[in-house]
């Protein structure tokens, strides 16, 4: 027997129908008390409940499911893939569907992880790369900084700080190259 939460939309409204016109039968039976009059109710109540059931169930349940998958794939669909969504996109059971949600699900949460990882990667790259660009600027402009303070007079520290500066203007230049 199949489970209640994995009933069709036949099955539903089958089972809806049944309900229905069982129910009308009992009235129907109760109150005039003959059975002809409560079978032809029945048979009627039955065929008109168990079309207005399954046109419901199918149509917009399905129509909703089909806007779920829509927003799911989240483009714009080409004529190509609206014709699929329209005229051709099996139908699927609500277990069916759950199973493509959850995949779908899954996916994003894999894909978000990869946003993540590659982010902390960015964000890691620029610190170095700031960190490495930094070094040379600050040691260039403490040298500058120390001659124009008067070591420029001193010709032992002058050449040495110029030295050291032109060596951190070429690992600059190199970080940039």
């Amino acid at each position: 027997m199949v489970s209640p939460k994995n009933y069709t939309p036949r099955q539903l409204s089958i089972a809806g129908a049944v309900i229905i016109s069982v129910s009308t039968f009992i009235i129907s039976f109760a109150v005039s008390r003959q059975w002809m009059v409560g079978v032809i109710s029945t048979v009627l109540i039955f065929i008109v409940s168990w079309i207005v059931f399954y046109y419901l169930l199918q149509h917009f349940l399905y129509r909703q499911i089909k806007l779920i998958y829509k927003l799911i794939a989240q483009t714009k669909a080409t004529k190509r893939e609206e014709f699929y969504f329209k005229n051709i996109l099996p139908e699927k059971s609500i277990d069916e569907v759950r199973t493509d949600v959850e995949q779908w699900s899954a996916q994003q949460i894999k894909e978000m992880e990869v946003l993540q990882k590659n982010e902390a990667y960015r964000k890691e790259f620029l610190q170095n790369l700031s960190h490495e660009l930094k070094t040379p600027i600050f040691a260039v402009q403490g040298y500058v900084d120390t001659l124009m303070s008067g070591a420029l007079n001193n010709p032992e520290v002058n050449m040495k700080f110029l030295e050291n500066t032109s060596r951190n203007i070429e690992r600059l230049t190199n970080l940039i190259e």
